[in-house]
């Protein structure tokens, strides 16, 4: 199993032995038995595979980041 990362889906569709063809943003199309989507609540994925996600939208965002400082702050 291979995991892609930095490379966004595009788009995709089912063929004809089950499996998906997936396009992604670099203009590669490839060829999967499974495709998961683990793109959270805006999922290109889920909303193309039509699957709805009931809920409201967010109020909130967080930032979360590993820092070093080179003295303290005030």
């Amino acid at each position: 199993m291979k995991i892609y990362r930095g490379c966004e889906v595009t788009g995709f569709v089912q063929d004809d032995d089950g499996g998906v063809d997936v396009d992604v943003s670099d203009g590669r199309t490839m060829s999967a038995k499974y495709l998961v989507g683990c793109d959270g609540g805006r999922s290109v994925i889920r909303k193309t595979a039509g699957i709805d996600f009931p809920g409201w939208e967010a109020t909130t965002s967080w930032l979360i980041a590993d820092v070093e400082w080179r003295e303290d702050p005030e």
